[in-house]
């Protein structure tokens, strides 16, 4: 009786201690529970994915900043202007009518590569300043170039894994084994074939995080250069149409770098009567690898001035002026700008006063 006795005594101490113990609910337990989310069943409650935009070419980015940043600077900055709008061949223009009341006639300018028709410098004073002289301009956006072997460059391999003494638990395995691949593997970093991770898109990486021009290369989107003349020959005659359409005065393209050497080239197809003269502002040939150009605009039957700079020029104007010698082209003019460097910088106020005399003495009235 006492063993029973204190065996029913035992029990009800234990009991007594687990309920003492037992954590007490807190009091939010009950208001979490009924605040906890219910479950989506219906499947027409899940939100649809974001829809993805079309890729744009870079130079319509470019563009579309530049039109927001015209609209701040009010009217006197131009008319921006889309061709082709809303199609893939679209492109933006800035035009500025003539401001004197005596007009002489109209300045197609061509921007150099990689640019927009407002890049600081030679084209921001050129159709900016020219109005108030008597001409009426439009600087159009051209495509950009990229040569096809602009690859990224690979990663240089890493150097080979240290070996480690004798004894290291983690030490490679060079012995080698017949008919098995004798990779040197460590028994840490060892993965079965089917583990292994994939390969990494060299490509890919390189255009996501960097911002030379080969980025705009991997995407579909962006101009072959097979194709730049023809998409060039065509932005040159719908702006000369633009231009027409304003007055029947006459036209005059300025280019620089790039779109000098595409202008001579585009120049020598185009109809006399729709090109009246021709600047060339330190003109460039691209890649004979990826495109090959004449840049010999010598043997053109209109007014051509050639401007180059001082030093380090980036095509060579001396052959130009004996060509232009050879085939009496009296109407060619060379001019070099003493002390400049390609960009023209400090220069511009000069380059744009050479532009003014010469296409007055060559087409006011």
């Amino acid at each position: 009786m006492k063993t029973r006795f204190y065996m029913m005594f035992i029990t009800g101490a234990l009991c007594s201690c687990a309920a003492a113990y037992s954590a007490p609910a807190k009091p939010g337990d009950e208001q979490a529970k009924t605040e906890a989310p219910e479950e989506i069943t219906d499947t027409a409650d899940i939100p649809p994915p974001a829809i993805k935009l079309p890729p744009v070419r870079m130079e319509i980015r470019r563009a579309r900043a530049l039109q927001e940043e015209l609209e701040k600077a009010g009217p006197l900055a131009g008319t921006s202007q889309w061709f082709k709008e809303g199609t893939d061949e679209q492109y933006f223009g800035i035009y500025i009518e003539d401001h004197s009341g005596r007009p002489v006639g109209n300045v197609l300018l061509l921007h150099d590569n990689l640019q927009h028709p407002d890049w600081p410098g030679i084209i921001h004073e050129l159709r900016t300043q020219l109005p108030y002289a008597g001409w009426s301009t439009l600087a159009i956006s051209v495509p950009d170039y990229i040569p096809k072997n602009m690859t990224p460059e690979r990663p240089k391999a890493s150097p080979p894994a240290e070996i480690a003494p004798a004894g290291d638990a983690d030490a490679p395995d060079l012995a080698p084994t017949p008919g098995k691949d004798n990779k040197p593997q460590t028994k840490a970093s060892a993965k079965p074939e089917a583990e292994t991770e994939p390969m990494i898109d060299l490509a890919a990486e390189f255009a996501k995080n960097t911002v030379q021009p080969i980025a705009i290369l991997q995407s579909s989107v962006e101009y072959e250069p097979e194709r730049l003349l023809e998409v060039f020959d065509a932005r040159i005659r719908e702006s000369i149409a633009f231009l027409h359409s304003k007055s029947n005065l006459p036209v005059i393209i300025v280019g620089v770098g790039l779109s000098a050497a595409f202008a001579a080239n585009r120049a020598q197809s185009l109809l006399l009567r729709d090109v009246n003269g021709l600047v060339l502002i330190d003109p460039m040939e691209p890649g004979k690898e990826s495109l090959a150009l004449d840049l010999d605009a010598t043997d053109l039957k209109i007014p051509v001035l050639d401007i180059v700079p001082e030093q380090n020029p980036r095509s060579s104007a001396e052959q130009r002026r004996i060509s232009a010698s050879r085939l009496r082209h009296n109407a060619y003019e060379l001019r070099i700008v003493l002390g400049s460097q390609p960009k023209f910088r400090g220069f511009e106020a000069q380059i744009v006063k050479a532009v003014r005399g010469w296409g007055d003495r060559h087409f006011r009235r």
